[in-house]
């Protein structure tokens, strides 16, 4: 998916990725404002986001966790074939259950 995008842009997502590892945040274009983006995962990152609106912010809903302590499962459907980008809280069996084929990605 990453490969059908131009090389300029491939470049930037890639040094966003980067950023976001080393508990950066990255700013991104949505409809109608921008958003900032950080590692959710990580404390100091999301901290960043917080303070960068100097107390402006009414309500910060954090479930601190997810049940089960595993994140959600993430699965990219653009695709023909499902492709699970990160395992969660949803099992193997349940996925092959719903989607038929589903490929897991390595590491995912």
């Amino acid at each position: 998916m990453l490969a059908d995008l131009p090389p300029d842009i491939q470049r930037q997502v890639g040094r966003g990725i980067s950023i976001l590892r080393r508990g950066g945040i990255v700013a991104f274009p949505t409809d109608t404002a921008y958003g900032l983006g950080a590692c959710a995962n990580l404390y100091q990152a999301v901290e960043r986001v917080y303070s960068q609106f100097g107390g402006r912010i009414d309500l910060v809903i954090d479930g601190s966790g997810c049940p089960g302590g595993r994140e959600s499962t993430i699965v990219d459907v653009t695709g023909e074939t499902p492709v699970v980008l990160q395992e969660g809280a949803i099992s193997r069996e349940e996925l092959r259950r719903v989607c038929g084929s589903i490929v897991f990605r390595e590491g995912g």
